[in-house]
């Protein structure tokens, strides 16, 4: 035994000598170690260098590479020669390295993931811009048709009002057909708030059914509307 064991563990050469078979814990490490070296003896072939683990004078735990040399005579292993040296900085360095990598990969996949959704986002507004063509048309239809109708000098009073109140209506979806465009830019920042408030749904259904219902005649498409509430 070296006298520079007692730099690296902290026993002189005839301390360490004595306690040799108890300074190292047990640990799956060193049960691996320790058939590398029953290997070494058996084969009488140098093994690679394998790790192990000891206990230095203070208690802690000191991690080392173990490099090892069967003497062989008559074909036999007689003695084994080897070498410790601390990598316990070493293994801290790299498991950092480990780490920081690990840190890098997933950052890396948070800004792949961050760039996706900006890529979704961004083709969720194009795809909105490029239906506000035909959203426009709609409530336009509506204006356009029932102005149309109103010059009908039969017309009774009642339907009069009724078209009158779809143009409104109509006027009012363009309205805020023209806000949702103005808010798009609000998406992005989750600025964009829920406003809650009481309707009549049957009166809402007939307002839409007037609206599209002209565009399904200018298609010949059937539309129907069943109300169904009280």
């Amino acid at each position: 035994m070296s006298p520079q064991i007692e730099s690296i563990l902290g026993y002189t050469a005839e301390q360490a000598m004595v306690k040799w078979t108890k300074l190292a814990p047990n640990s799956a490490l060193n049960a691996k170690a320790f058939q590398h070296t029953q290997k070494a003896i058996d084969t009488g072939i140098v093994q690679a260098p394998y790790e192990v683990e000891l206990f230095h004078k203070n208690g802690k735990i000191v991690l080392f590479q173990v490099r090892e040399y069967p003497i062989v005579e008559n074909g036999k292993t007689i003695s084994m020669v080897g070498s410790l040296i601390d990598i316990t900085d070493w293994k801290k360095a790299e498991n950092d390295l480990k780490r920081q990598n690990k840190e890098y990969v997933l950052l890396n996949e948070e800004l792949i993931i961050a760039k996706e959704k900006a890529e979704e986002s961004n083709q969720l507004k194009t795809e909105f811009i490029n239906n506000m063509s035909h959203e426009i048309r709609t409530p336009l239809n509506g204006i356009l048709g029932f102005s149309g109708f109103l010059n009908n000098s039969n017309l009774t009073v009642e339907k009069r009002k009724q078209y009158i109140k779809i143009i409104q209506n109509s006027g009012s979806q363009l309205l805020r057909i023209i806000d949702d465009i103005l808010e798009i830019s609000k998406l992005g920042t989750k600025q964009i708030k829920t406003i809650e408030k009481e309707i009549c749904l049957n009166d809402l259904l007939l307002e839409q059914f007037s609206i599209f219902d002209i565009k399904a005649k200018e298609n010949k498409t059937p539309l129907y509307l069943k109300k169904e509430l009280s």
